[in-house]
Order: C-alpha cells, then sequence, then structure tokens
C-alpha cells in the first residue's frame, strides 16, 4: 500500500559552469567554475566502472574548482579493461593541467574512488605537483586487474608491471611490501574516507593501515581519516542516488556481489562527508598556494 509520494531533482552542474572536451590523447572532460581564473584544480579518477567520472567533476566546479574528469580505461584511444595501465598517462594529464589558463598550477589535488583512489595514492606521492589527495574507499596496496583466475599487473611504469598483491590471497610478505603504496613519501595533506561495511574489500581496514603508518612516519602533513558505520563501498561519495541491492560484477572477481553497506548508512555518510571534502580541498590547497607564494 502506498503511504507517501517525493520528488527529488538534484542538479548535476550549476549555471556558468563550462565544460571543455578533452581528446586524443587523453580522454576526459575539464570543467572550468564560473568567474576569472586560474582556479585551484583537481584530477579526478573513476574506479573499476571505467570511462569519465563527469559527474563528481562537475560537482567539484559547481563549488569552485576546475576539475578534469579523466578516463585512463574503456574508451577512445585507452586500454579496454583495468589493466596494464601506464602511470605516464596520467603524468601526461597533469602535465597538461598545468599549462591550461584556467589552473592554477601550485594548487592541484587528486581525487578518486575505490580503484580510483588507489590510483590517486598511487600518483600523489610520484608527481610533486600535486599538493592533496582525497581517497574514498582506497586501498593500501596496488591490487591486481579482475578476475580470476587471470589476475595481472594493473600499473606499468616506463613499461614494466608494477608488484601488486592481494591480501585475501596470503602472498608472501616481501611481495607485499612491494606492492604496498608508499603514503609516507606523498607531498601534502590527505583524506581518506572509507565504509565499514565495504564489500568490495576491506577499506576502512586498510585506511586504519595507512593512518598507522603516517604516524609512525611523523608525516609533515594534515592527515584527515573519515571510517562510517553501515556504509560500503559508495561511503562519502559525493551523489545521492536510488540504493542498488541486486549486486554488480566485483571488480576483483567478476562474481556478482553488493557494494556493501545499507542505503540508510551510505547517505547518511554522503551528507556526513561531502562538507567535509570541500573544507579540506578549500584549506589543502590554500595552504599549497601560500607556500608557493612565501618561496
Amino acid at each position: 500500500q502506498q503511504t507517501a509520494t517525493a520528488q527529488l531533482t538534484q542538479t548535476a552542474v550549476s549555471p556558468g559552469v563550462r565544460e571543455y572536451p578533452v581528446e586524443g590523447r587523453l580522454h576526459g572532460i575539464l570543467f572550468v567554475p564560473p568567474g576569472v581564473g586560474p582556479h585551484p584544480a583537481v584530477l579526478m579518477l573513476g574506479g573499476a566502472e571505467g570511462g569519465v567520472p563527469a559527474r563528481r567533476a562537475a560537482w567539484l566546479a559547481s563549488h569552485g574548482y576546475a576539475a578534469l574528469a579523466l578516463a585512463y580505461f574503456d574508451g577512445p584511444g585507452l586500454p579496454r579493461t583495468l589493466q596494464r595501465i601506464p602511470l605516464e598517462y596520467f603524468a601526461e594529464a597533469l602535465a597538461w593541467m598545468t599549462q591550461r589558463p584556467e589552473i592554477d598550477r601550485s594548487r592541484i589535488a587528486v581525487a578518486g574512488s575505490s580503484r580510483g583512489g588507489e590510483a590517486a595514492l598511487q600518483l600523489a606521492f610520484m608527481f610533486p605537483v600535486i599538493k592533496a589527495v582525497v581517497a574514498w574507499n582506497a586501498a593500501n596496496v596496488r591490487y591486481p586487474s579482475c578476475c580470476a583466475p587471470n589476475f595481472g599487473p594493473v600499473w606499468t611504469w616506463h613499461g614494466q608491471p608494477l608488484v601488486w598483491a592481494m591480501p585475501a590471497m596470503r602472498p608472501d610478505p616481501i611481495t607485499v611490501v612491494h606492492a604496498t603504496i608508499p603514503v609516507e613519501d606523498i607531498h601534502g595533506p590527505i583524506l581518506l574516507i572509507a565504509g565499514d561495511d565495504d564489500s568490495v574489500w576491506p577499506s576502512a581496514v586498510m585506511a586504519d593501515d595507512m593512518q598507522g603508518r603516517l604516524r609512525q612516519a611523523h608525516y609533515a602533513w594534515p592527515v584527515v581519516v573519515l571510517k562510517y558505520p553501515h556504509a560500503g563501498d559508495r561511503a562519502g561519495l559525493p551523489e545521492i542516488v536510488p540504493a542498488y541491492v541486486n549486486g554488480v560484477p566485483d571488480p576483483l572477481t567478476g562474481r556478482k556481489t553488493t557494494l556493501g553497506g545499507t542505503p540508510e548508512g551510505n547517505a547518511a555518510s554522503t551528507l556526513d562527508a561531502i562538507p567535509k571534502v570541500l573544507d579540506f580541498l578549500h584549506r589543502s590547497l590554500a595552504a599549497a598556494a601560500s607556500q608557493q607564494t612565501s618561496r
């Protein structure tokens, strides 16, 4: 029996935001906020769904950031699947961003969710131009490509595959050490967001590991960790979407699985995280600009 009705309208992008398709060697969309630049900027990366994470980049542009929604597989001229992705591709994207007149090259952050969060952490320690990182539901090690039994490397550098590990498979300790993402070598503030009920991988446990290593290393920049009960692999993401409980293909095994969390838990995590992500980016990139000015 129907007891109530409601209608929700979500505006994906604010008036005045400009969109510039990026085609050729790179594939994505640059969203530029209204007003005179150069603006602080974010390189936005999607996860195992592939393609261009346009909605999240549009959200950032609606709040004052030039945001490049970058596809790195499943796009024109790109690998079809999440396998053997050259990290040089991201280096080229960052170099492209620093040459855009709309972007303040001293205030560039990277953000990504799930596999994109793993990539964001990897890039943040490799490229000093990145001054802050936001990672939703990310791994603390480089995981393999999908799917069993044909696991393989996801990332390459100078043509060589980077070591990967899947802790659930109990790899030898030396492999885990070489596959661990050295977050201690990142060059700015870090925001980690995770759900306690992530059924894709244990993102909350991995966030705790990274926070512990950063503390042990006496990390010089702010580290913020947001963990949400009853939230899954979509914890804290900047959109409210209808709950889907029938399962999706697991990005590691290919088997059908849920992403974890309850509709209430996922929604509560988003409502709490959205303003905190924006505040983190504002503070972190303002500090980066101040440091640049003082030099």
